[in-house]
């Protein structure tokens, strides 16, 4: 059919595509993307974590398993308490060696810290419940002790602890009902000795602690925590935080875009915790979005330290602690800066992005006005005038003059090589004066023509080590300082060695002060020194800022240092931005001020006014050269597809038209061959539009005319074929969803070669291709269906060679080769596997059966030990040899799987009695030795010599106590799991069980040995024959009456 060359279609093409240019142009700005990263420490421990709490001598962190650790800077002390999960740990104030420990179902707890253990003092029991509740929080103020648990709050007088704990809310009617309910209450947060408020199920409990006014806010509300934040309360619900004033007025809330678990605020920065994430807000408008490397805590209370005093916050996850700076970059996102110098009175900086900034010193903003190659970043760089000099990583010195206009820049500005010296380069100075370039390289000077790049070699500093410049600007002298050879002073062409410098080593840095006399201020490695004057420790520093003659700031590898000279002598005035690494080599000094590029940025400090600094915006918004180059490309493209589209429209039409009457006559030959089956009408309506396509004639009649006429003849031809083929194309489809059932090699071609033939609305293939697909999705189905068959009769089967071993894994063969291979080419596996299958029901089948019952009675007949589960396994193998010939097949192989399962249990538990009495045969031998010695092993010592004595023995029990649980955990499911909930042989309790069903009168004190612990087990043996065997008696002596056979008959008389 033809298609219209519309003129106004043309137009408004074309006008769709300046549009589109128009709006390249305007966004055509290339702007970096920042990575998100809130630079965390991350600190790994082996045990799960549950807790973590402040106090004055560092903070606390709990376990899950009763451990405690203590952290002060990096002295780490753990304790072990032996209580569950740990929800809270707080020093006692008036005794600095007392701490209240809060664990789940202990209650509230106090220990006394002796030298590296705890020793337990008191637990505070509340009504009706003791000692079994959960605190949660613990909260000290000048007279009371309250403490947030899992039936409300309570109270106690710090001064008067042994008067307990006393309910505060909620107020019940009666003392015979406190407690008795839960009411859980989260966490606490005491305001000023003035206030407490708790946050709970049911709202937030207000305190007023001078008048013991008490009341409910937020009534019918779940609050997950309470606090308090520049004067205001934060209160966190699950999924909005509300912002108040400390009476409950002027409340404002603050929809959150997820459920939170907790919440706290650092500085102007809010951190929301989830499960699995961090969302960082500054507006509680925008969220930024952080994940963890390791989910919080299940269910957590105290998991974050808003300020360790550092300028970090602490947060726990399951497995490690993150230790987060206060200063972010999350929300400008600016890349660190690498360089930076002065280019007269603007700055310049350069970041890892490769981007080159310029600033005017008077504003606070920085434009882009570079990019840099990949292997052009500066590592140091000077200017002079417009000229940028720098090296690289790869030891190259390039000259770049740089403008205020980036598009300028990047279309016409590049760096010139100077030199590239063959060893590494270690530190940069200009002379600007001189038109050169000092570089100090890896044992010698060089002397670098700024114009031409001519290298000189400075003679008299061969064989020395150049750490560092520094040029006097008042008298124009260089100061050289190396690494073994002391301090020097150029001034022209002489290079002096500075006296009393000979024997300093591993100056970093150094600078002048006091002109007109300067005296020289020096950087080490340990320690920051005015020569021939005082001196002052500054481990691990690498650069040195002298300001005013009296102020010196030095750059370690986090924060800012800062010194002050007075007298010639040097005072420490302690550091700030502690938390924020600063890069030496981007940092000068101009009009008293210090610019120093960091990971967040660059930051303007003035001396004195440290903690107003303020920070460089930096705008990295910049023309993109290669949408640019795009936009161009593309006008021009389009205007070249205008104009041949015009030339080549006259030459088209006639084609066009004569391509569309043909196919109007293939569409109308198709139908033609479906005549018979047409109707009367239809059969009138096939001719009459036969006989109108005849009389098209495409020379005489107008575009328009005859693609009208076209259009209508194409409508009534596709009418006349759609009611023909309707029916044909919804049985393809009903195929088509058919073969999707099917996961066979054979269904993509067939649904690929369905989908063509619907595509081509051509009945004739439409009807050859279900007849394709109906033959194949018969043979398909029957395959599936026999397959599916064997594979349910196979599960929980014995298997038994020459009857059914190895088929199951053919099956799976199968399976897996029909999505690989056609049906055709698997089909001798199907037939292999059906033999196999059929030969089950035969006598031969039948015998192989037989034999395998006769073996195993004659076996149980023979063993020894568990005499009434043999017996009873016995009698079931007799019953089923008397009337095997009326037994379903597959049935019986099924209970015969469970009896050899049995049987295989008892040989296990024989096993283990022999490698049992090996043990204790092997360890009272050492322990008799042990006795003969003049200098006797005790405790872990002999537990150690007994250990790797009998190491075979144990592994081979750990291996048999596996191979047991496996079978019982198949056989007695509904013990193992329903009643005794065991999931894995790791369980101490399983693995005990195991060892006392084969040696019941074994002594509890070789288990430990056995299993390869130091301890005791005697709790878990304990645990065992109460809390699992004794308190289901009832159920499994029922479940002994059903399955007489069974190992649980003998677990129960363990008991007994």
């Amino acid at each position: 059919m033809t298609t219209e060359y519309n003129i106004q279609a043309k137009v408004r093409l074309l006008i769709n595509w300046l549009c589109l240019i128009l709006l390249f142009v305007i966004t055509g700005c290339k702007e970096t993307v920042p990575s998100r990263s809130i630079s965390e420490r991350e600190f790994h421990y082996a045990d799960r974590l549950s807790a973590l709490s402040i106090d004055k001598t560092g903070y606390w962190i709990g376990g899950e398993t009763g451990v405690i650790w203590h952290i002060n800077g990096d002295e780490r002390k753990r304790y072990y308490t032996g209580l569950d999960r740990i929800y809270d740990v707080e020093r006692d104030p008036a005794h600095p060696n007392q701490i209240w420990i809060a664990s789940r179902n202990a209650g509230l707890q106090l220990w006394n810290i002796a030298a590296d253990t705890l020793l337990h003092q008191l637990t505070y029991d509340i009504p009706s419940k003791g000692s079994r509740y959960s605190p949660y929080d613990i909260t000290i103020t000048a007279k009371h002790l309250y403490v947030a648990t899992s039936q409300g709050l309570f109270s106690m007088p710090i001064s008067q602890p042994q008067q307990g704990l006393t309910l505060l809310y909620p107020i019940k009617a009666t003392s015979a009902t406190q407690c008795c309910e839960p009411f859980l209450v989260n966490n606490l947060c005491p305001v000023d000795d003035k206030w407490l408020f708790a946050a709970t199920q049911a709202g937030v409990i207000s305190i007023n602690l001078h008048t013991q006014k008490t009341e409910l806010r937020h009534k019918g509300e779940n609050i997950r925590k309470v606090a308090f934040y520049d004067g205001h309360l934060c209160i966190l619900s699950d999924n909005q935080l509300t912002i108040e004033n400390i009476n409950g007025a002027d409340s404002k809330h603050f929809p959150l875009p997820q459920s939170v678990l907790s919440f706290y605020k650092a500085g102007s920065t809010y951190y929301f915790i989830t499960s699995s994430r961090i969302l960082l807000s500054d507006n509680l408008e925008r969220f930024v979005s952080i994940p963890l490397r390791n989910n919080v805590p299940d269910n957590p209370h105290r998991i974050a330290i808003a300020d360790d005093g550092n300028g970090f916050s602490i947060l726990l996850t399951k497995n490690a602690l993150w230790r987060i700076p206060h200063h972010l970059g999350i929300f400008n996102a600016n890349p660190p800066v690498v360089a930076a110098c002065r280019m007269g009175n603007d700055l310049i900086y350069v970041n890892n992005q490769h981007e080159l900034f310029r600033q005017k010193a008077d504003e606070l903003i920085a434009k882009k006005v570079y990019d840099f190659e990949d292997d052009e970043l500066p590592k140091e760089m000077f200017a002079d005038g417009e000229d940028i000099y720098y090296y690289t990583a790869n030891n190259q010195v390039f000259r770049l003059n740089i403008g205020e206009q980036y598009l300028i820049n990047q279309l016409f500005k590049r760096p010139q090589l100077l030199t590239q010296p063959r060893t590494r380069i270690t530190s940069m100075a200009l002379l600007s004066h001189e038109n050169k370039l000092l570089l100090g390289v890896q044992d010698y000077l060089l002397s670098v023509d700024c114009r031409n790049g001519k290298t000189d070699t400075v003679k008299s500093m061969n064989n020395r080590y150049i750490t560092a410049f520094h040029q006097s600007q008042e008298s124009g002298k260089i100061y050289i300082s190396t690494l073994n050879h002391g301090v020097f002073v150029s001034k022209g062409k002489q290079v002096e060695r500075i006296a009393g410098t000979e024997h300093m080593v591993f100056v970093n840095s150094l600078c002048t002060y006091n002109s007109p006399r300067p005296r020289l201020l020096l950087l080490t490695n340990h320690y920051l020194q005015i020569q021939g004057a005082d001196s002052i420790r500054t481990d691990g520093s690498n650069q040195i800022f002298c300001i005013n003659d009296s102020i010196v700031y030095t750059i370690p590898e986090m924060g800012i240092h800062k010194y002050k000279i007075k007298n010639n002598r040097l005072y420490d005035c302690g550091s700030f931005f502690d938390d924020i690494h600063f890069n030496a080599q981007a940092a000068f000094s101009l009009n008293n001020t210090l610019y120093i590029g960091s990971d967040l940025g660059v930051i303007q400090l003035t001396p004195d006014k440290e903690e107003a600094a303020k920070w460089v915006t930096f705008d990295n918004k910049a023309p993109s050269l290669q949408l640019i180059g795009i936009i161009l490309f593309t006008m021009m493209s389009i205007i070249g597809i205008i104009l041949f589209s015009y030339r080549r429209h006259k030459t088209l039409t006639y084609r066009q038209l004569q391509l569309s009457k043909d196919d109007l006559r293939h569409r109308l030959k198709a139908l033609a061959g479906l005549k018979d089956r047409l109707t009367e009408n239809e059969q009138n309506t096939l001719e009459a539009i036969s006989n109108e396509i005849e009389t098209i004639n495409i020379s005489s009649q107008s575009l328009r005319a005859n693609n009208e006429l076209f259009a209508n003849l194409s409508a009534r031809i596709a009418r006349l074929n759609r009611d023909t083929a309707l029916q044909m194309v919804k049985f393809l489809n009903e195929q088509i969803d058919r073969i999707q059932q099917y996961e066979v090699y054979e269904c993509s071609q067939m649904i690929h070669d369905s989908e063509e033939a619907r595509s081509t609305d051509n009945i004739e293939i439409i009807i050859e291709q279900c007849k394709k697909n109906e033959v194949c999705l018969n043979h398909i189905q029957e395959i599936k269906e026999r397959l599916d068959k064997f594979y349910r009769s196979t599960e929980d089967t014995l298997v038994l060679s020459g009857l059914n071993d190895g088929m199951r894994e053919r099956l799976q063969h199968i399976q897996e080769a029909t999505k690989q291979l056609t049906i055709a080419e698997v089909y001798s596996d199907f037939i292999v596997v059906k033999e196999q299958y059929e030969n089950i029901f035969t006598p031969k089948g039948l015998k192989v059966i037989r034999d395998y019952i006769s073996t195993n009675i004659v076996e149980l007949q023979r063993l020894k030990g568990y005499e009434e589960m043999a017996e009873s396994l016995l009698n079931e193998l007799q019953t089923i040899e008397k009337d095997i010939d009326n037994r379903d097949r597959i049935v019986l192989l099924r209970l015969l799987q469970t009896i050899d399962n049995r049987i295989t249990q008892i040989k296990y538990l024989n096993t283990l009695q022999q490698l049992i009495e090996e043990y204790t045969t092997i360890h009272d031998n050492i322990k008799k030795e042990n006795e003969e010695r003049r200098m006797k092993k005790f405790h872990s010592k002999l537990f150690a010599d007994i250990d790797s004595a009998t190491r075979d023995v144990t592994d081979q029990i750990a291996q048999i106590l596996e191979q047991f649980f496996i079978s019982f955990a198949t056989t007695d499911k509904e013990v193992c799991q329903e009643i005794f909930h065991f999931t894995s042989v790791n369980s101490q309790q399983v693995r005990v069980l195991i060892l006392l069903l084969a040696m019941p009168r074994v002594k509890r004190t070789l288990l430990p040995g056995m299993l390869g612990i130091y301890g005791n087990l005697n709790p878990v043996v304990s645990r065992l024959y109460h809390s699992k065997i004794g308190d289901n008696k009832t159920l499994l002596d029922e479940y002994c009456k059903r399955n007489t056979s069974s190992i649980v008959n003998y677990i129960t008389k363990l008991s007994e």
